[in-house]
This record gives structure tokens, C-alpha cells and sequence, in this order.
């Protein structure tokens, strides 16, 4: 449940309603008068914020548990020489505060119109009736989940969230769910008889216990089958962590990432896909390569829109993405090539829903993060792997230092090693990887297009060039088939910096 509060200007009644159900003006002003109310509460609670020191403490959302995180520190303020530390508690009281005051009024607004409503001498199949019923039900609702926001138990299975526009424009109140299992059998596996769910990056050490614990499929009879992957991960994409990069907290950290991304985009001929944990670090890493690859024949963009120019094989992009292109990005062939991820993305142990889940269940770090972090690596992972014709290389410029984590996680990105190597190390080892891939490519590329040619000895060499040609496009593969002398009857294929001879008596079955 979630209540988003905008900055909004007073709330006009809804006349023609108020006159259909024949509410006089004193009654009106009642309802308006508990409306403004509520409208100044809502805006006391952004006015608080400003006023109290908080807008200064973070360039991000402030976010935090109303109960749980109250007393933990929301930042420093500088006061005089001195930096003092500033709590949520005051914050949390001023919320707490503001929301009974809210409920109150939408009690009285609610008491105010049940008490005059006659419905019984009213058209109930007007549309102003029904427009003013769902407005009236949607005031019961809010005062529902405000009543919840407010209904705090340290045994029962809620986090209360507050999230604070860093503008102080809006905030929103979330009531969040902690154990979706009940709520999953209730509204879902009570409602079928059987159900299959199918995933590509959601088993952890190669089973689905993760996934079936937390949704309660383990609660019924249930048959799990983990299917071997279609294709070869650890001949066709190779994983790289750097190890002299400075670490993601210092400020140069986009400059050195975005110089190396610049330099592997001039190997992998662009088709790169860039992954960002943090908002902040993709605009400033996009400043960076903007600047560093002018005049080379390399477009930038920074958002999924740009992933369209990815497909497109004959051009030369870089798409830098944030959270949402690490899953539902599907670039075949040799549209890409190479996918960076700027950390491994640990879970913030002071997020309000992981810290309330720690809290509340005594669970350690750890049992947390896992999961979490594995499943995001292997979505980052598998933008480049799509169908027998993809290859590439995945590269994570900060690994972390926690050697165990590593090898844990390699097992659960389908055996592949994570070769940590120094930054003058990687441009021979990906061209390397890239050369040898791109020969099995083009190998079963071939094997495969002849195959599906229908030969017969009429048939010319610029029609079979052209027939190769569009099935090399079909797999999105950037190859040029070409039948240079007609005096001889062979094909030669291109493939960047690879070049194949077929003889006419090898196309025949």
C-alpha cells in the first residue's frame, strides 16, 4: 500500500456532487474545511524537512523505517566548526503526528457524510453520483492504509517506509509487506490447481529453495527441475573483474571507468552496454565518455531508448543503462558484444526493507544480500547471452574484496570464472576471447546456412552470395559473404578481422 503526496494547492468540493445528494452550504463548509486541513497537514510534513536541517543531508531520497530506523542517523550537519549528527526520530515524531491529525480529519469527513446522505431520494445511476461514491471510497481507502501506516507491532509483518523527494516536492508513505508467501497463496496458489514458473536467473547454487521460500511454494506439493543451459557460457562469455581501479566511493571512479569503457568500445567496435548500480555514477560516467570519444565515430546514449541503435549491427553505439536494462534487454548476434556493470550490486544493509527484514527476523547480512546480489549479476550477465549466436564479454569494474563471495558466485554464473587482472591486461585478453568466439560464430553460422541451402547445380554464386548474406543478417551477424571473380566459383566471407574461403563443391549436400 502507498500514499504519494504531492505539493497541491487547496482541494475545490466537488459541487455538483454536494448538490445531487443535496448537501447544503453548511455542510459543505464542514468537508472543506477537513480537507484544507488535511492538505496543510500534507504539506507540513515537506515544510518540516526544509525547516529542520534534513534537506541538506543527502543529494538522494531520504528514506527510512518510521519505527525501526528512527534512531538510527540520517546524516551530519555542519554547525559552526562542528558536524552533528541528525537523527530520524524527530522526523518519525513529526509523521506520526502529522498522520493522526490527517485520520482524524478524514474520520470527520467520512462521519459528516454518512450522517447526510440520504440515499434514498437520490439517483443512484447518475454519473455524478457514482463520480462522487468512488471519490468517497477512495477516502475510505487512504484512511485504511493510513490507519496501517499507523499500526505499528514489532511482532507483526510490515515495514513502514517513508520516502522523501530530495527536492521536497512529494513524499510517499509505504506500508510493505515482509512475507509474501501468505500473500502469494492466498491471492495466486489458492486460485489454481497447478502452475508452472519458469526462470532463467532466479535459482541460487543451482536450485529454486530461494525462490519457492519466499513465494511459499514450498508449502504445497510442488516438482522442481532445473534444466542444463543451451548454451556453452564458459566458451562464449568471459567474465572480468579489474583490480586497480580506485573503489566506487572515490570521486574518480566514472573518470577511470569511462576511459576504459571508451577504450573497449574501440576493440568491440562499439555494441556495449554499459550497467548502473547508481543513477548518479551513469550521468557523470556519460559526461566522461561523451568528451572522451568525440570525433571517434562512437554515439553515446544513456537511457533504453538507445537500445534500438544496439540491434542495429553496422552502428557504432555505447548505451549506458541504470537498474532497468538489467533485465527485458534482448540484443542478438553481434549487436552485443561487451556488457561493463559498474559493482557488484550489494544491497545497502541500511535500505528501510532489508534493515526492517534483518531486524525483524534476526537474519544476518549475508542471507540477505546473497540472493539478491546473484540474481541482479546473472541478469547483468545474460543481456549477452540470447541464442547460439551470441559471445561476449562481462566486465565488473569493482568485485568487491570478499574472495569467498567470488567463488560462490561463479558457481551460480554457470561455472565461469571471474578473472581479476590489472587494466592493461584486459584489452588482449577480451580481444583474444573476442577472436576465438567469433571463429566458433562463424563456424556453426556456416555449417548451419548450408545446411538450409537448397543446391542445385543451376544455381549462381551472386545467388547463393545473396542468400548467405541475408541469412548472416537474419542471425545478426556482421559479415560480409562476397563472390569477387566469376571466373572461379568461390565465396569469400569477412568477418571483422577474420576471413573464410567456400569452394561451390562444399555447398553441396
Amino acid at each position: 500500500m502507498i500514499i504519494k503526496i504531492k505539493r497541491i494547492g487547496k482541494i475545490k468540493p466537488f459541487d455538483k456532487f454536494y448538490h445531487h445528494v443535496h448537501f447544503d452550504r453548511n455542510i459543505k463548509d464542514k468537508i472543506s474545511r477537513n480537507i484544507n486541513l488535511i492538505v496543510e497537514e500534507m504539506s507540513s510534513i515537506l515544510a518540516f524537512g526544509i525547516n529542520s536541517g534534513y534537506k541538506d543531508l543527502s543529494k538522494y531520497n531520504l528514506r527510512w523505517e518510521l519505527n525501526l530506523q528512527e534512531n538510527e542517523v540520517a546524516g551530519k550537519v555542519k554547525s559552526e566548526n562542528n558536524y552533528i549528527d541528525v537523527k530520524y526520530n524527530l522526523y518519525s515524531d513529526k509523521i506520526k503526528n502529522s498522520c493522526e491529525s490527517i485520520i482524524r480529519n478524514l474520520v470527520s469527513i467520512l462521519v459528516v457524510i454518512d450522517r447526510n446522505l440520504d440515499e434514498d431520494s437520490i439517483d443512484k445511476e447518475a454519473e455524478v453520483y457514482k463520480f462522487g461514491k468512488a471519490r468517497i471510497k477512495e477516502l475510505e481507502d487512504i484512511k485504511t492504509t493510513f490507519d496501517l501506516f499507523m499500526e505499528y507491532s514489532e511482532d507483526d509483518d510490515f515495514a513502514r517506509i517513508v520516502d522523501i523527494d530530495r527536492n521536497y516536492n512529494n513524499f510517499e508513505l509505504r506500508v510493505v509487506p515482509l512475507k509474501l508467501a501468505q500473500l502469494f497463496e492466498e491471492n495466486i496458489l489458492s486460485q489454481i490447481d497447478s502452475g508452472i514458473f519458469l526462470s532463467a536467473t532466479l535459482s541460487i547454487e543451482n536450485n529454486m529453495d530461494y525462490f519457492k521460500s519466499t513465494l511459499g511454494i514450498n508449502r504445497v506439493d510442488n516438482v522442481e527441475k532445473i534444466i542444463e543451459p543451451l548454451y556453452d557460457y564458459k566458451k562464449r562469455v568471459s567474465i572480468i573483474g579489474i583490480n586497480d581501479i580506485c573503489t566506487y566511493q572515490n570521486k574518480d571512479f566514472p573518470k577511470e571507468m569511462g576511459k576504459i569503457i571508451g577504450n573497449i568500445s574501440q576493440i568491440t567496435d562499439g555494441h556495449l552496454l554499459s550497467l548502473f548500480n547508481s543513477k548518479d555514477r551513469q550521468e557523470r560516467t556519460y559526461d566522461i565518455l561523451k568528451e572522451h570519444l568525440n570525433n571517434k565515430n562512437m554515439e553515446v546514449y544513456m537511457n533504453k531508448k538507445g537500445i534500438k541503435n544496439l540491434k542495429d549491427i553496422n552502428k557504432r553505439c555505447i548505451v549506458l543503462g541504470s537498474k532497468g536494462c538489467f533485465e527485458g534487454v534482448d540484443v542478438p548476434g553481434d549487436g552485443l558484444t561487451c556488457v561493463t556493470l559498474d559493482k557488484i550490486p550489494n544491497i545497502n544493509p541500511k535500505d528501510p526493507l532489508y534493515s526492517t527484514i534483518m531486524k525483524k527476523y534476526n537474519l544476518p547480512y549475508y542471507k540477505i544480500n546473497y540472493p539478491q546480489m546473484a540474481i541482479k549479476v546473472k541478469q547483468a550477465m545474460g543481456r549477452i547471452l540470447r541464442s547460439k549466436f551470441d559471445y561476449g564479454c562481462f566486465i565488473i569494474f569493482n568485485t568487491g574484496t570478499n574472495i569467498n563471495t567470488l567463488k560462490r558466485l561463479e558457481k551460480d554464473l554457470h561455472e565461469c570464472n571471474i578473472s581479476i587482472m590489472s587494466e592493461n591486461k584486459i584489452y588482449n585478453y577480451i580481444n583474444q576471447h573476442l577472436y576465438k568466439s567469433r571463429k566458433d560464430v562463424m563456424n556453426l553460422a556456416l555449417t548451419e546456412i548450408i545446411s538450409l541451402l537448397n543446391y542445385n547445380e543451376k544455381i549462381s554464386m551472386k545467388n547463393i552470395e545473396k542468400y548467405m548474406n541475408n541469412e548472416m543478417k537474419n542471425r545478426s551477424i556482421k559479415s560480409k559473404v562476397i563472390h569477387e571473380d566469376s571466373e572461379v566459383d568461390i565465396l569469400k566471407v569477412k568477418y571483422f578481422n577474420q576471413n573464410y574461403l567456400i569452394h561451390k563443391e562444399k555447398l553441396k549436400k
